[in-house]
């Protein structure tokens, strides 16, 4: 018995001496041949993201990036030619390949396919796509499957293409495949000191705001007179630049999908009865060039377009409107 015991402590010195020269001990267990996850952000021409009903892709031309898809629900949709596809937001095509490029990987939490639906890289994952080429069906250089949830607030669960394992990954990944998310909200950039006329028609409160050599003149319900300084320039200054809260798929006047116009929570009545939506309009004069905003209440905010881009309909929300169309009285020099 005793000799058995010896031999036996003996064999598991042996295997800890063994382990001990091979780094075993030097090694976390859970990394051990954790594949690198780096991205090459310089080679990346185009991004697919996708999710349930969601999708989104962007591409790079000429150190421009492009939302040439963007869809939600039904038939994803065609891919628009380069001349007419709208800027993808670069702070958040900036965020994410940086993201991409310092992703490493903390640790193995499953090798079990069985169990990617409890880390959320099943078939509810965000399915981000990275190619080197960006041509429609190139095929990606990187696939991974991302989850919305991890370990901690700074890190995601992640399965890469082709791979069965799950990875805790940092920093977080998870990125909304939306089109507000990804298309650049900015609508126009005025310089204030440009700025010559602006015309607000808001029924009561509409005001016509004109500089006057080195300060405003303002004429607002039959009355003309100087206007106060700073907040004449502060409504300037609001188109420097002005950026929209999102985007509608319709342009004003059209439903939106689960939208009936005119709605329940829009001001003022037709004469049907019904409730009427609420219509503003704001002319700018700036460097001998007009530009004409329309905005128009509807769910969840104002639809506005700018007679320059007749084919967008930007989405603004309704607290956003105060510092575009002040009262009248605010401007004026007391």
């Amino acid at each position: 018995m005793n000799r058995t015991l010896v031999r036996l402590v003996a064999l598991l010195a042996a295997l800890v001496g063994v382990a001990w020269f091979t780094g075993v001990f030097d090694t976390n267990p859970s990394t051990i041949q954790a594949p690198d996850m780096r991205v090459d952000a310089d080679q990346v021409a185009r991004l697919e993201l996708s999710r349930d009903s969601l999708s989104v892709s962007v591409l790079r031309q000429d150190g421009v990036w492009r939302v040439v898809r963007a869809g939600s629900g039904g038939a994803p949709r065609a891919e628009l030619p380069l001349d007419s596809a709208p800027r993808a937001d670069s702070g958040t095509v900036a965020r994410t390949l940086e993201k991409l490029a310092t992703a490493e990987v903390r640790s193995t939490v499953t090798r079990s396919p069985e169990r990617w639906d409890r880390f959320g890289v099943g078939s509810g994952a965000l399915r981000l796509d990275a190619m080197t080429s960006a041509e429609p069906g190139a095929d990606p250089a990187w696939t991974f499957f991302i989850s919305e949830t991890g370990p901690d607030f700074s890190s995601s669960y992640v399965r890469i293409g082709g791979d069965d394992r799950v990875f805790s990954v940092s920093p977080r990944l998870f990125v909304d495949p939306t089109e507000d998310r990804w298309r650049d909200k900015r609508i126009v950039r005025i310089e204030p000191d440009a700025v010559e006329r602006i015309e607000a028609t808001h029924g009561a409160d509409s005001f016509v705001l004109t500089r006057s050599g080195e300060g405003w003149t303002i004429a607002a319900a039959g009355a003309t007179g100087p206007a106060s300084l700073v907040p004449a320039n502060r409504l300037a200054s609001a188109l420097n630049p002005l950026t929209a809260d999102g985007f509608y798929s319709a342009p004003p006047g059209e439903d939106l999908p689960g939208e009936d116009l005119p709605g329940e929570d829009l001001p003022g009545e037709n004469a049907a009865g019904e409730d009427a939506p609420d219509t503003r309009r704001l002319e700018v004069t700036a460097g001998g060039e007009t530009y004409v905003f329309e905005f128009v209440s509807r769910e969840g905010g104002y639809a506005l377009t700018l007679d320059r881009e007749p084919g967008v309909t930007w989405k603004v929300f309704a607290t956003r409107l105060h510092s575009l169309f002040p009262d009248p009285e605010t401007l004026r020099a007391q």
